[in-house]
């Protein structure tokens, strides 16, 4: 029981990770746009960026801007967590099926293999 807890436990911080780890990344934006969001697979950080002039610097964002108004959604921050979570988790069960199948399929063929020898 406690081997499932830690398991699951460490599916949630490498999540977590991912999920902080792409709000850092720079995000693309038409000129059209006040407010760019960032965090995947779900954004859940935006920044107003309507003081933003499109025409004299190229359209790309990054979470690093200081003076930019940043606001935390924290339920999409949920799903999304909870998104990753859930994959990361249905990811490493087929996995884990697909090694069981393996080792089993290997362990009949050396049994085969052994049968054969003793008999030989």
């Amino acid at each position: 029981m406690k081997s499932y807890k830690a398991k699951y436990f460490i599916f949630l911080l490498f999540s977590l990770v991912l999920i902080l780890a792409s709000v850092f990344t720079s995000q693309k934006s038409s000129s059209s746009d006040k407010s760019v969001s960032f965090g995947y697979p779900i954004s859940f950080v935006r920044q107003d960026f309507s003081d933003y002039d499109p025409n004299a610097y190229y359209q790309a964002f990054s979470l690093k801007r200081e003076n930019a108004q940043t606001e935390f959604l924290f339920g999409r921050f949920l799903v999304s967590l909870s998104g990753v979570f859930l994959g990361l988790s249905l990811l490493i069960y087929v996995l884990e099926i697909i090694d069981f199948k393996i080792r089993k399929l290997i362990l009949g063929i050396i049994a085969k293999y052994k049968k054969r020898t003793i008999k030989s």
